[in-house]
């Protein structure tokens, strides 16, 4: 096939590459950040993020990290933010998560409102491509 294959970040995880095997070089996609964190320059606010739980994760699971579990710890930390601001009280917590700013993620920096209740940017994303069996950064 001459045309590059373009797959959705739904793809962009390890289990995929080791799936696809040799088949999967070349593949480009969209990804959280969690999957090239190693790539990223240290300024970028999210990689100390990513790299503390890529660490913890594979040290307790013994597996390599993937960003649809980072999905869950976002949200827990998201959580106990508000909780620890709000109390028990839904509506507290509601007006916290939705006014949360500048939440720095494993899936990206969270701007919450109450219209937008994702709070990601197309930032949250970058551009990869399979190869030798890694995620690299795509310029």
């Amino acid at each position: 096939m001459s045309l590059p294959l373009i797959q959705s970040h739904g793809a962009a995880s390890k289990k995929f590459i080791e799936l696809a095997g040799d088949a999967g070089d070349g593949i480009i996609m969209p990804a959280g950040k969690l999957a090239v964190w190693q790539q990223l320059p240290d300024t970028d606010p999210q990689k100390a993020v990513c790299k503390e739980y890529a660490e913890k994760y594979q040290a307790k699971f013994k597996a390599p990290e993937s960003g649809f579990g980072g999905y869950a710890y976002d949200a827990i930390r998201m959580l106990n933010q508000a909780l620890a601001k709000a109390g028990t009280d839904r509506e507290k917590i509601r007006g916290e998560l939705e006014g949360l700013k500048n939440f720095v993620g494993i899936s990206g920096i969270f701007n919450m409102t109450p219209e937008d209740h994702n709070g990601l940017s197309p930032a949250a994303f970058v551009m990869v491509k399979i190869q030798n069996g890694g995620f690299q950064l795509v310029d």
